[in-house]
């Protein structure tokens, strides 16, 4: 059986990022901490995006930049 990686399960992920609200590296320091597994952050954002738990932060199509919104999108 292979050993457990809390990054790959999916509630794990939810615990920390959703309800405890820790940044990705943190969640990524707390895999260290716990259970002495090194892994990186991009594999922790990997897996939040795998499972659907990442939320677009930047949504450069909704934002304003002057211009009155007129030209949609970005600029």
């Amino acid at each position: 059986m292979a050993a457990y990686k809390p990054w790959q399960d999916k509630s794990y992920l939810h615990q920390k990022y959703t309800v405890e609200r820790k940044t990705i590296d943190q969640i990524a320091a707390d895999c260290k901490e716990s259970y002495g597994l090194s892994v990186t952050p991009m594999t922790i954002y990997n897996n939040l995006k795998k499972h659907g738990l990442l939320k677009n932060s930047r949504n450069l199509g909704k934002r304003s930049h002057g211009g009155g919104g007129k030209r949609g999108g970005f600029y």
